[in-house]
């Protein structure tokens, strides 16, 4: 079991006031990649759509999937039974450490799409991502993992603008945003996998 990290002194988290974030010290705010837009600002939305999944959903509901690389497991629960934000940051930040310790590219499928499921920091979700969250997926941002026929990317719905990502750049704490766990869509409904091509 890996040891939880202390929130009043974790060096990843910083400028806490009233449990609200506003900036990591040491940290970058991630520039995302934008590619295109959607009709919909919820990120949800936008990955169940291009599965064929129920509409509607929410970040940290992956029931449609098989976890496949898990930052949550493994690592102490003691921090997500924390009463504030703070708490439940810190906890989301071990995972996404213990995926990268866990992560190997090579372990990827490039014919494959994969869901991942992300922190993103002072999100206002945080505590439905606790509490209705899957034990895979308790971030409260999610997209979809791609091989886009030169490199991994990750294209992900941020506020209607869809973003794409070198997959690279989300693995760990370096940033405000970051992957916590990966896993595989199941078919529902009798529905196929959208094609990669048609994923903007």
């Amino acid at each position: 079991m890996i040891a939880p990290s202390n929130p009043g002194t974790d060096p990843r988290t910083s400028m806490f006031n009233n449990n609200s974030y506003s900036e990591r010290r040491g940290k970058e705010i991630y520039k995302m990649h934008k590619i295109g837009t959607f009709f919909s600002p919820e990120c949800a939305v936008y990955v169940n759509r291009l599965l064929n999944q129920i509409p509607g959903g929410s970040a940290w509901n992956h029931t449609y999937t098989t976890p496949y690389i898990d930052g949550y497991k493994g690592i102490s629960k003691t921090n997500r039974n924390g009463s504030n934000y703070q708490n439940h940051f810190s906890y989301n930040l071990d995972a996404a450490d213990n995926f990268k310790r866990k992560f190997n590219v090579n372990q990827l499928d490039k014919s494959q799409t994969y869901v991942v499921n992300m922190y993103y920091a002072g999100s206002p979700w945080d505590y439905k991502s606790r509490s209705k969250g899957n034990s895979w997926s308790e971030g409260t941002h999610t997209g979809l993992l791609v091989y886009n026929g030169n490199k991994w990317v990750v294209r992900h719905n941020f506020h209607g603008d869809i973003m794409e990502d070198p997959l690279s750049d989300l693995i760990g704490t370096k940033y405000n945003l970051g992957i916590t766990s990966l896993s595989i869509p199941k078919n529902r409904r009798g529905g196929k996998l959208i094609s990669k091509k048609s994923i903007i």
